[in-house]
């Protein structure tokens, strides 16, 4: 797991690799890190044509919409008055280059996962969880520390565990899954609930929950298996601990994503 927080930290760019292969040094990674965050936002500048304003809006309110509760874009946070048709070509646009995973909301956890998709409700994750890290804190390097801190020591507040789950998103697009989230409501519309990632996994629908630090319930999870058990196969969490079995439920440390 220290070896993986590592990772996190550094992310998979390969000249901040290099960097912190060669010097052990995350201020000097870190560096590297804003100079490519910037070749990023030169691209945007160049290359989205119409839409480069709000595509970069998108791509700077990334960390800050991923640190909320629900982790959804919302226009009202980039554009008053603003519609979520405007920016399907940002987020297209981002993804396409690879800068960002889009999550969207499959109403249906069943096989046709992209025929239950709603279009409205979408998440971004960076495409390399080291640079939302410095776009986490690239306005106020006085965090560095202390998310640094954190993520090395287990400690990680709860909004810092869009990390976990950005890092999540990034191995199972890497894996080749499309990412797909599952959003719904119990008890007769008054409480929502959530299930990170839903993968496809031969017949079934394999349900993902991710969390960080402490361990803590995962009643989303099990409301899910009880409604849907006939089309969902394996429930995972991911989480910072050791293997295990509980009831159906797998638990994997975070680091056998991977395996999925």
């Amino acid at each position: 797991m220290d070896q993986f927080r590592r990772y996190m930290l550094v992310g998979g760019m390969p000249g901040a690799v290099k960097e912190y292969a060669a010097t052990s040094d995350f201020e000097k990674a870190e560096a590297v890190k804003r100079l490519i965050l910037d070749l990023y936002r030169e691209d945007i500048s160049k290359k989205s044509k119409k839409n480069r304003l709000r595509t970069a809006k998108l791509f700077e309110s990334i960390s800050s919409e991923l640190s909320k509760h629900d982790k959804r874009v919302k226009v009202a946070d980039m554009e008053r008055n603003g519609r979520m048709a405007n920016y399907d070509e940002p987020i297209y646009w981002l993804e396409d280059s690879m800068i960002a995973n889009t999550c969207y909301n499959s109403t249906v956890p069943g096989v046709g996962l992209n025929l239950n998709t709603d279009l409205s409700s979408v998440k971004v994750y960076m495409g390399d969880t080291g640079l939302l890290i410095s776009l986490a804190i690239d306005e106020d390097q006085s965090m560095e520390p202390e998310i640094y801190d954190s993520i090395l020591n287990d400690k990680l507040h709860v909004n810092e565990g869009m990390f976990m789950e950005n890092i999540v998103a990034q191995i199972l697009r890497a894996n080749g899954h499309r990412l797909f989230f599952h959003s719904f409501y119990k008890d007769g519309g008054k409480n929502r609930y959530e299930v990170d990632f839903l993968i496809r996994s031969g017949k079934k629908i394999s349900p993902i929950e991710v969390k960080s630090g402490v361990y803590s319930r995962h009643s989303s999870l099990d409301h899910l298996m009880a409604v849907h058990s006939k089309t969902l196969g394996q429930p995972y969490i991911l989480y910072s601990k050791d293997l295990r079995k509980e009831g159906n439920v797998l638990f994997l440390p975070l680091y056998m994503a991977i395996c999925l």
